[in-house]
């Protein structure tokens, strides 16, 4: 367990020019793979470069998805009492209503909070908290086009993992951005 300090270094290199506005940028989304077994040292470090970049003036937030998924939950009433004591209800039938339902619900949330341009960066923390009934590539795909501030996106996994596609569907094309 070893965190890449320089592949966080470049990740703030690219990351300045474009929320300075002093590089035009059509990729609005940076992506940053790490091993599941780095989690607590993913947090600290984004957490970190977050406290720089706002110390330099930058507006910077940290998103916790594992607290956004708590509140759809809430939303979508499947932390209802009556839907957690059911234990006659059929599991595969949640498990696909939540498949279908959650991702909507959780990037009209962001929607809703990130209403910034280029300049402004969101970083999703905690994206594995949201497996396997929603997967990065959802969210992205999702918030394309709609979302106008930069996102950073730590996920654990390789770019071909399967917390990033898990059914490894060769129809999901994944948005553009930058892979580090």
């Amino acid at each position: 367990m070893t965190w890449d300090h320089d592949k966080m270094a470049k990740l703030k290199d690219l990351l300045i020019p474009a929320i300075s506005g002093l590089a035009y940028t059509d990729v609005p989304y940076y992506i940053y793979s790490y091993s599941a077994e780095d989690e607590v040292m993913c947090l600290r470090a984004f957490d970190t470069m977050a406290k720089e970049l706002r110390y330099l003036n930058y507006s910077v937030e940290l998103i916790y998805l594992s607290q956004m998924l708590l509140t759809a939950l809430h939303n979508l009433d499947y932390l209802d009492d009556a839907i957690l004591g059911d234990e006659a209800m059929n599991l595969a039938d949640i498990e696909d209503n939540l498949q279908n339902e959650l991702p909507q619900e959780l990037v009209v949330m962001l929607k809703a909070s990130l209403a910034g341009d280029y300049t402004h960066c969101a970083i999703l923390l905690r994206v594995g908290s949201l497996f396997p009934f929603v997967h990065p590539y959802q969210l992205l795909s999702l918030m394309e086009g709609t979302i106008r501030c930069t996102i950073v996106l730590p996920f654990p996994g390789s770019r071909d993992g399967t917390i990033l596609n898990y059914r490894r569907d060769a129809g999901r094309i994944f948005p553009h951005g930058v892979w580090l």
